[in-house]
C-alpha cells in the first residue's frame, strides 16, 4: 500500500496482481471482415493513385518531346487524386465522383487509341501528339474533378467520426 503521509507517495511493497502483464485483458482478435471494412477505403485511394500514375507515365511515353519533370512534378497531384477518388467511391458520393470518372473514361479512350496508333506508326505523328495531349488535357481535369469533388462532398456533407461504442 502507498504511504501518502509522505511527501511523494511511495509505495515499498507493490501488488503483484496488479503489475502482472497476464492480468490484463486480452485485445479482442480482429476478423478479416472487420479490417476490410476498416481500411479499404484508404487502399482503394492507394490503388487508384498507383494507377494514375502508371497513366501518367504510359501519357508520357507518347511524347517525343522531352519532358522528364513531368512525372516527377505531378506526382502529389495524381496521389491526391487517387486518394480522393477512393474516398469518393468508398463513401458512395456517386454524384460527386462522376465528373471525375468521365473524365477518366475519356482519358482511358485516348490512351486506348494511342496505345493502338503507337502499334501502326513509327516516330513522330500528329494523331499520336494529339491523342497524348487530349488524354493529358482529360487527366488533368479528372484529377481536379475528383480534389474538387472531395473538397465540395466535405463542405457539403462532412464525414462525422463515429460513436464510441460501450
Amino acid at each position: 500500500m502507498a504511504d501518502f503521509t509522505a511527501r511523494v507517495p511511495v509505495e515499498e511493497q507493490k501488488a503483484t496482481w496488479l503489475h502482472d502483464i497476464d492480468n490484463r485483458p486480452k485485445h479482442p482478435p480482429l476478423a478479416w471482415r472487420t479490417l476490410v471494412q476498416r481500411y479499404w477505403a484508404p487502399a482503394l485511394g492507394l490503388i487508384l493513385a498507383l494507377g494514375f500514375q502508371a497513366l501518367s507515365y504510359e501519357t508520357r511515353a507518347g511524347w517525343f518531346s522531352r519532358r522528364d519533370w513531368v512525372e516527377p512534378a505531378l506526382t502529389v497531384f495524381w496521389a491526391a487524386g487517387g486518394m480522393c477518388a477512393g474516398l469518393l467511391i468508398a463513401r458512395k458520393a456517386w454524384i460527386a465522383a462522376a465528373p471525375g470518372i468521365v473524365l477518366l473514361t475519356i482519358g482511358l479512350i485516348f490512351t486506348v487509341l494511342n496505345i493502338v496508333r503507337h502499334a501502326f506508326v513509327d516516330g513522330p505523328d500528329a494523331l499520336l501528339t494529339a491523342l497524348d495531349i487530349l488524354a493529358a488535357v482529360s487527366y488533368g481535369f479528372m484529377l481536379i474533378a475528383f480534389i474538387g469533388g472531395i473538397i465540395w462532398l466535405e463542405w457539403k456533407r462532412p464525414q462525422k467520426v463515429a460513436p464510441p461504442e460501450m
